[in-house]
């Protein structure tokens, strides 16, 4: 597996950042374990009911009734842990601030 470490362009830092892959410079073979692990890593999500997910329409409503709404961005993490690729779901906040979350 390709590493990637540029950490400028991750959110990760340190050790974390050295260890983490891009699925588009892994080979095909690789890409689909990567969406295996990713897929197994959203039903733990849905198990634990930590998501809800919604429409468009729905997010609008929200917006709509909640004016000061901020929506978090999450994005996913992929590392190697030998021999398996492990993926994990995390959420984008504030690097300033952790209160603005």
């Amino acid at each position: 597996a390709r590493v990637y470490t540029d950490a400028r362009s991750v959110l990760l830092t340190g050790c974390a950042a050295a260890k983490e892959v891009r699925y588009v410079q892994e080979t095909p073979a690789n890409q689909q374990n990567i969406l295996t692990t990713m897929s197994r890593e959203w039903s733990k999500w849905g198990e634990f009911k930590a998501t809800t997910p919604l429409s468009a329409s729905e997010v609008s409503a929200l917006r709509h009734r909640y004016p000061d709404l901020r929506i978090v961005g999450m994005r996913w993490v992929l590392t190697v842990k030998d021999p398996d690729f492990k993926a994990r779901l995390v959420v984008q906040g504030s690097p300033g601030d952790p209160t603005e979350l």
